[in-house]
């Protein structure tokens, strides 16, 4: 086998162990000040992920899923009655990376169109990863040189879509939001990846991360008590499988 066999199976390594690098901003629930009667809210909230992507690189283009798990705090101010926006920081470790690295993010909800039925929101976000790190040890066998590999990528998203809510009073204490809708998301990245033969030669190239597809429809469901705490779930569904829960402090 030539060392162009190797670097096949290098690519399959890569594509069966990396293809989990990336998704889509959480929607989060539309609320704003006249809502809940306060300004702002912290929320904690775990993600479980999976998304389509196309990677390329080393001379080939590979499409599959990755899976990630997510764990963010994210802040909630209401900037008016119409007007929401959102700052969180937290980790994300996908599956067969070498370790959790940071993700940044940050959002705008505006409410469109109310009424007694229901509300209507437009939103966009964004979120930022560097430096997801992925290796693999090579092997000679039979004279062929599988090389070690490794990999950094950094990428970003950019999301934005419509959300149709409603806020229903179960009774004096506690309220329910029920909400959905459809969003489309962007995905862009850099890929570096170094292998290193057994012979002590190297090679380095770089690649690039892509959506496999944009589009994607979401439901949630967000619970308020005492105009306090909160609990929510959300999914999204097309191009990407996600499950988000969270609990909420509004102060």
């Amino acid at each position: 086998m030539s060392r162009g066999t190797s670097r096949a199976v290098v690519m399959g390594i890569i594509a069966g162990a990396v293809a989990s690098s990336a998704w889509a901003t959480d929607v989060g629930m539309p609320t704003y000040s006249t809502d809940i009667g306060k300004n702002a809210n912290l929320e904690v909230y775990y993600e479980k992920y999976e998304r389509d992507i196309e990677m390329t690189g080393l001379g080939e283009t590979t499409t599959g899923k990755q899976e990630e798990n997510r764990f963010m705090a994210r802040i909630n101010y209401n900037a008016s009655t119409r007007a929401s926006l959102h700052a969180e920081v937290g980790a994300t470790d996908s599956d067969q990376s070498d370790g959790a690295v940071p993700i940044f993010g940050v959002g705008l909800k505006i409410k469109a169109y109310d009424s007694e039925a229901l509300d209507l929101t437009v939103f966009a976000s964004g979120s930022y990863v560097t430096e997801i790190e992925y290796s693999e040890d090579g092997y000679v066998d039979y004279y062929v040189d599988v090389p070690d590999y490794s990999q950094k990528e950094s990428y970003f998203e950019i999301n934005g879509g419509l959300a149709i809510s409603r806020l229903v009073q179960l009774d004096e204490k506690t309220t329910c939001t029920p909400y959905g809708g459809f969003m489309v998301s962007k995905l862009d990245g850099d890929e570096d990846y170094e292998l290193k033969y057994h012979d002590g030669t190297t090679l380095s190239e770089s690649g690039d991360i892509k959506d496999d597809g944009v589009f994607s429809i979401f439901a949630g469901l967000g619970l308020t008590m005492d105009k306090t705490f909160g609990v929510r779930l959300e999914g999204r569904f097309v191009n990407q499988t996600s499950f988000s829960a969270g609990l909420m402090y509004f102060f």
